[in-house]
């Protein structure tokens, strides 16, 4: 099955080169071409960017992506521009749909379709959120899982952390919800006691329920976890080390540092309501 995945990656890219036409450039005739998605509910890896009524994509990874190009001018990243939920982003993974994937926590799962490259591209900080009366004391999920009756832990469906939470047997986790306002509602409705999330990079749904006192971020970071640059097994080799080097290349001059700088995802992850 890999081997035909490899053949017909091949052969895509034999007919990009073709298409490129006897006018084009060497650099163009030799590009990489990587498909990948933009996650939805992922600020601020992929943030909404279009005015006036015109759609775009922007965030992080796109600026990541454009600085890989700019790094390698063989590099090519489409489909950026399109939203895609974290689960379908997996299958397409998978299913050789896809082959880069920005920003993605490392799960038992997503190790055995794809690789993380390295270096991680920065640590997300996993907290509880829950209703602004909650008069809750917890340290750990241990602890949440501990807790008596009223203990479930709200999470996003088909992202890396549900996974990881839905490992815990001992702790009542309900991941069949889509939106952080979905979630949150479901956390105000009493369907759960808490909502996993992330910072840095604080949803602004969830800001906007703090700002109406109806939420509070818990103070204890319950996990603490790398994500990467995520490389699907059926990509070529050759390409494979090209995006690395690039990757690693980025880090060395320090621009990826300052890329993750702007957004606010290193240097400032002391984020609340």
């Amino acid at each position: 099955m890999n081997a035909c995945r490899r053949s017909i990656y091949t052969l895509v890219y034999i007919v990009y080169i073709l298409c490129g036409g006897a006018g084009a450039d060497a650099t163009a005739a030799a590009a990489t071409v990587l498909r990948t998605a933009a996650q939805a509910q992922s600020e601020p890896k992929f943030v909404e960017a279009g005015e006036a009524g015109r759609h775009a994509v922007g965030g992080l990874c796109v600026e990541l992506f454009r600085a890989l190009e700019k790094t390698d001018g063989e590099l090519r990243f489409t489909g950026d521009q399109g939203w895609s939920p974290p689960a379908r982003i997996d299958a397409g993974m998978q299913s050789g749909a896809l082959d880069v994937a920005c920003g993605l926590v490392r799960t038992t799962r997503r190790a055995a379709r794809a690789t993380a490259l390295l270096p991680a591209l920065f640590t997300l900080h996993y907290v509880l959120l829950a209703r602004a009366g909650d008069a809750a004391a917890v340290a750990s999920l241990d602890d949440v899982a501990h807790l008596a009756g009223d203990n479930v832990v709200l999470s996003m469906q088909g992202s890396g952390p549900s996974q990881q939470l839905q490992e815990m047997t001992a702790l009542p986790v309900d991941a069949g919800t889509s939106t952080v306002r979905q979630n949150l509602d479901k956390l105000l409705m009493g369907r759960g006691r808490f909502f996993y999330y992330r910072l840095p990079g604080l949803n602004p749904v969830i800001r906007e329920y703090c700002g109406k006192h109806q939420i509070k971020v818990l103070p204890a970071v319950m996990r603490n976890e790398p994500v990467y640059l995520m490389l699907a097994r059926h990509v070529p080799p050759a390409a494979a080390q090209r995006l690395q080097a690039a990757l690693r290349k980025l880090k060395d001059s320090g621009e990826l540092d300052q890329l993750l700088r702007k957004w606010k995802v290193i240097g400032n992850s002391t984020e609340s309501c």
